[in-house]
């Protein structure tokens, strides 16, 4: 037992010792430029959010791409935020911290970090092409019924196909249209 005690006696100095290191420490802050900034309507539901956000931000020779998911449907949304414009950010791991202009930070999760190079394009918010011809493919099988084709042979399932993505376009079309009528992310 005076072992313990001693070795608490001895340990208990050390420990406070490093602790006002820790907490003596200033957030250091870069600036940055906001490259894009994108609303993607995720959920449905009463109190449930109703979008995500895509940021891209430029430091130095280095963009990263950030998400940003709403928990709630109050929850803060960064539209006071202007694409071009200089932000303050603090970087702690797969975290980044930009400072908003009433104060605070907003927190975000950075998925994709690149370093610039002249002959590259920036990377941007914009979906890569291959998600948009696989979600294509994807709603063909869940909805379109092509999953299991109750047709045999090339002349029938080519006709089944081609009706499925008639369908597709229709549905994408009054989605666009729908989405052009009002405002989003305001």
């Amino acid at each position: 037992m005076k072992r313990w005690r001693s070795l608490v006696i001895l340990a208990l100095p050390l420990a406070l010792a490093v602790v006002p290191l820790r907490a003596g420490e200033k957030a250091v802050y870069q600036t940055g430029k906001l490259v894009d900034l994108r609303c993607e309507s995720t959920g449905s539901g009463a109190a449930r959010a109703q979008g995500s956000f895509c940021l891209a931000v430029e430091v130095g020779d280095m963009t990263y791409l950030l998400r940003r998911e709403a928990y709630w449907r109050w929850s803060y949304e960064p539209t006071d935020f202007v694409v071009g414009d200089p932000v303050e950010i603090k970087i702690k791991g797969n975290d980044m911290y930009l400072k908003k202009s009433k104060g605070g930070d907003l927190k975000t999760y950075i998925t994709r970090r690149e370093r610039n190079a002249p002959d590259k394009k920036p990377i941007t918010c914009a979906l890569p092409v291959c998600k948009r011809i696989e979600e294509v493919f994807g709603w063909m099988k869940s909805i379109g019924l092509l999953r299991k084709l109750r047709h045999r042979g090339l002349e029938r399932v080519g006709w089944m196909f081609t009706f499925t993505a008639a369908a597709y376009n229709l549905v994408r079309i009054r989605n666009l249209t729908r989405s052009t009528l009002r405002p989003q992310c305001a």
